[in-house]
């Protein structure tokens, strides 16, 4: 059996979960900057130029670490160094106390550092998301691992959600409330991320898996070898040859100039930026909605504490997210991935025409609703990562291109998206950030979903299974596929 990354599921980098559901609320709301769609924006910017970037240049990558380890540590060390400037009080002005009044200097300050985080964050988040279709070749097993991941990195949402519930209850600041959950969130971001350096040997784990694929290749040798009979001999030799004039196509080995030309490689760069285009626009919009919609708190109240809804709503989302996470295998199999996808549709529909019609005196709702969120976020947001590896396949040398690319669609939608709700001169009506709440995710998500129906995902089974371990096995054996085995191995 194909050796698998089983510890990739341990890596929980907590610091994006914070930046990615609050630095808006943070900038705009508590500290009330002119100019906190611009750092959203920069940062969104400059993460998409460096995410293909790193892609390709991870691609070419071969040291005694491995491919993508060195990618990771480089990005945990920007992430490390940038990530307590953004979410502390301007620190030059605790220092200096005269630069507060220099405008220019803070608009560069929350310009840069988010910048420089969402850098780190490329190479961290590329680097990890390419060691699965570059560590096995199982289709069943790269979906798994996908949703692991996935899995676990709700699990760091969860962590840092429940930290912010329990201090946004104890601290009346506002702002020291984001100042020591930020502290919390770098600790434990440093921690696993140093935990999971030391216990991935990326290099001894792509070894494994290039002997595993050689020793299936022999047993088919040797079985060849054994029959005696030309008949059952030619017999073999025709079924493999079918196996490989079916499958060549779809796991051909390819390079970044080979993706430019495929079909699947933007129908599914769609989808993916539709899946996330959903789950960041409805995560950051939540926060300004319950604030300017359902109007949770007051203009002096916020300024004084921030209210638990801000950490609750999330909170919940994201446990109906882990929860139906962990159930995706036994959903894939029961109905296959369109239907899962179809299936999250239409939960995004139930909690979208909620959102239209809830009112102040119903904000109870908002909990079922945030429920629904979340479990759509999983579905379609696991599922779509699944389909990209079953494009990638046996590419694994380009996947880190693919991934890179695909990021890079993701980070400008949504940063232009983001700039152009937050800078608009209506935002902090209520009937504005009502319809773009609703509207933004719900067409992102159906545009996904009819991407997906009329694509050219394949859903598993056992039978599929043990035909594809055969598959690869064989494409291996031929020459021409042999150099990903070595790319595995180096």
């Amino acid at each position: 059996m194909f050796c698998l990354l089983v510890q990739v599921k341990k890596h929980k980098l907590f610091t994006k979960k914070i930046k990615k559901s609050y630095l808006l609320y943070w900038l705009k709301q508590v500290l009330q900057l002119k100019y906190a769609s611009y750092s959203m924006l920069f940062g969104q910017i400059f993460d998409a130029i460096a995410t293909p970037l790193v892609g390709h240049y991870s691609d070419k990558t071969n040291t005694k670490y491995g491919k993508r380890m060195p990618w990771y540590i480089a990005g945990f060390i920007l992430v490390f160094i940038s990530f307590f400037p953004i979410f502390h009080r301007f620190i030059p002005g605790e220092i200096y106390p005269q630069m507060n009044q220099n405008e220019t200097f803070m608009k560069f300050y929350y310009i840069f550092f988010p910048s420089i985080f969402n850098i780190g964050w490329a190479a961290v988040q590329i680097s990890h998301m390419s060691l699965v279709p570059s560590l096995t070749t199982s289709r069943k097993k790269r979906d798994q691992l996908n949703n692991q991941r996935n899995t676990f990195s709700f699990v760091a949402n969860l962590t840092v959600l429940g930290s912010a519930l329990i201090i946004f209850q104890t601290i009346p600041d506002s702002k020291q409330d984001f100042e020591v959950l930020s502290y919390i969130v770098i600790i434990l971001g440093t921690v696993s991320s140093i935990y999971f350096i030391i216990n991935i040997n990326e290099k001894k784990l792509s070894e494994g898996c290039e002997k595993e694929t050689i020793n299936i290749k022999n047993y088919i040798q040797e079985m060849s070898e054994k029959i005696g009979e030309n008949q059952n001999k030619n017999s073999l030799q025709t079924t493999i040859s079918l196996i490989k004039n079916q499958n060549i196509n779809h796991e051909k080995f390819m390079t970044w100039r080979d993706w430019m030309k495929n079909k699947n490689f933007y129908h599914y760069g769609i989808v993916y930026m539709g899946c996330r285009l959903y789950c960041n626009i409805i995560s950051t919009m939540l926060n300004f909605f319950m604030v300017y919609v359902l109007q949770i708190a007051s203009e002096q109240e916020l300024a004084d504490k921030t209210p638990i809804e801000i950490a609750l709503i999330p909170l919940l989302l994201y446990i109906s997210s882990v929860v139906v996470s962990s159930l995706l295998d036994l959903i894939y199999q029961a109905i296959g991935k369109k239907k899962a996808f179809t299936f999250g549709t239409f939960l995004m529909l139930i909690s979208s025409l909620s959102l239209s019609f809830i009112q102040k005196n119903t904000s109870y709702l908002m909990y079922p609703i945030a429920i629904f969120i979340g479990s759509t976020q999983a579905l379609i947001l696991n599922t779509g990562i699944t389909l990209i590896s079953d494009v990638v396949g046996l590419k694994g040398k380009s996947g880190a291109f693919v991934f890179g690319s695909y990021s890079f669609l993701d980070k400008i939608s949504t940063g232009i998206c983001l700039f152009l709700i937050s800078e608009s001169p209506f935002f902090k009506n209520a009937d504005f950030i009502r319809w773009i709440t609703v509207l933004a995710p719900a067409g992102s998500c159906i545009f996904a979903w009819i991407l997906v129906i009329y694509g050219k995902a394949k859903d598993y089974s056992q039978k599929d299974e043990q035909q594809i371990i055969i598959q690869n096995s064989v494409l291996m054996s031929n020459d021409k596929y042999q150099q990903v085995v070595n790319e595995f191995a180096g």
